[in-house]
């Protein structure tokens, strides 16, 4: 159960005050049932003593009937149940019930005795003549009236510490009411602030702690606001500034992009142009006319293979899922490199996990990011070098595939643009920077990702993560 700071406030202020009353109460009661006791017993010592004198000569000479007259006249106090006279052997010579003369008496002692017993309480005292004792004189007062005087100052003690209890709470609560009044503002308005509401403010009705947190809060409200209004406004200046910056960015994209794909497509447009001129010079030439021909129809593969290229990038494609036994195809993309890789001098490291490697997808999209991948290591690897290409099942179940080399690497500043459409680092004309573009949203569309590691000067890591989750479905 949840209190709130009212009730813990008003449950404090009874808590101690019941305490402290208690105690008070307590003491109080204490105190006046030992005055009360005091009073008795020195009133009850007080009246048998003046019994046993009275009673002497009567007990000497043996006089029964002053004795029974004696028993009379103190039994008719209010609060005295009985009084008796007995022997030094306990006989009984008078007594408030007749029917008890003669009989020997169970209560009998040598010294004064003061005892409670069955709600009556018995006083005794001796009768001596010359050191000789000759008997006793008994009287059982009744402690109700003490006890009532007892049970009256308790019922008033309980009575004024209720009436107390009573009006703490009331001001506790008159207290918490203005006390949780004053931090419910506080919450209102810090409330408002959180939820985006900077104007909110707290009317600061005192001068004590809570009207000095209200004018804190204030304070503190309005320095928000300004601080708020100033970042948005750095933040608007910033936004515009990066706006400026990425629409530079996407031009001087933009200009790489079309310097390399018209060097590209003029390339072999220049070999076409120049079979061409060949042939009309001398089109009797048979054999000339056959090798210029092969040599134009090479030229617009080239430049339909760079438009495939482009249109791959620029709109969706179909993906037709299979499943890929990782290892055969990272070989048949190593073979389709191979030429490249001998004139470049680059062993390739094939470190292949044991394990169960096929995954489910499009054989050719993920054949391409491969061949894209080598490629570029081997653009990176100046004077020969190694190529270590490796396939490890993780935890999670994905399949991991890694390309290393050790070549120039990649520089900070560049290491994360990689993935830009048209970025390269390479001179115009050897390469579009669509490449590793296009290869990273065939690995997404795949559900997986790439990761690259480089220093400049110490070579490249990148690592391929391909789900496996749908070989299972597809089995």
């Amino acid at each position: 159960m949840r209190l709130s700071l009212r009730y813990k406030l008003i449950l404090s202020v009874v808590i101690i005050e019941a305490v402290m009353l208690t105690i008070m109460v307590v003491n109080n009661v204490r105190t006046n049932t030992a005055t009360v006791k005091d009073r008795m017993t020195a009133r009850a010592r007080t009246t048998v003593e003046l019994f046993a004198t009275t009673s002497t000569n009567a007990l000497l000479t043996m006089d029964l009937g002053s004795l029974q007259e004696y028993v009379n006249q103190v039994s008719g106090g209010s609060d005295v149940v009985y009084a008796r006279v007995e022997t030094s052997e306990g006989i009984i010579l008078a007594h408030t019930d007749k029917k008890l003369v003669g009989m020997k008496s169970s209560l009998t002692e040598d010294e004064d005795f003061f005892k409670v017993r069955d709600n009556v309480f018995d006083v005794s005292y001796p009768v001596v003549i010359a050191e000789r004792l000759i008997g006793r004189v008994w009287i059982g007062f009744s402690p109700d009236s003490a006890f009532l005087a007892i049970k009256k100052v308790r019922n008033q003690g309980i009575a004024i510490a209720s009436v107390e209890i009573g009006v703490s709470i009331f001001a506790a609560l008159l207290v918490g009411i203005a006390l949780t009044n004053s931090l419910k503002e506080l919450f209102g308005a810090a409330k408002s602030m959180s939820d985006g509401d900077f104007s909110a403010r707290v009317e600061i009705k005192s001068r004590d702690e809570i009207g000095e947190l209200g004018r804190v809060f204030n304070e503190m409200a309005e320095g928000l606001k300004q601080r708020t209004e100033d970042m948005q406004e750095a933040y608007n200046k910033l936004k515009d500034a990066q706006e400026q910056i990425i629409q530079s960015e996407k031009m001087a994209s933009l200009g790489r992009f079309v310097a390399g794909i018209a060097h590209e497509i003029n390339n072999p447009l220049d070999g076409i142009e120049n079979c061409v001129s060949a042939i009309l010079r001398e089109p009797d030439n048979k054999k000339q006319l056959i090798e210029y021909l092969n040599l134009v129809l090479e030229s617009f593969e080239k430049v339909e293979a760079i438009i495939k290229q482009l249109k791959g990038y620029s709109s969706g494609y179909p993906l037709h899922r299979t499943r890929v036994v990782l290892r055969e195809l990272l070989d048949d993309s190593i073979s389709v490199m191979q030429s490249s890789l001998g004139k470049a001098g680059i062993e390739v490291k094939r470190i292949y996990e044991d394990r169960y490697d096929i995954i489910f997808g499009d054989p050719v999209y993920i054949k391409q990011v491969f061949v894209n991948i080598i490629m570029n290591a081997i653009d990176a690897i100046p004077d020969g070098g190694v190529i270590e290409i490796s396939t490890k099942r993780l935890h999670n179940g994905s399949m991991q595939i890694g390309f290393k080399d050790n070549g120039v690497g990649i520089s900070e500043d560049n290491v994360n643009r990689i993935f830009e459409p048209f970025f390269t680092t390479k001179e115009v004309g050897k390469g579009t920077g669509l490449g590793l573009s296009v290869s990273l949203g065939i690995i997404q569309r795949h559900g997986g990702r790439i990761d690259v590691q480089s220093t400049e000067g110490d070579g490249t890591m990148i690592m391929i993560e391909l789900p496996v989750e749908d070989v299972e479905q597809a089995a």
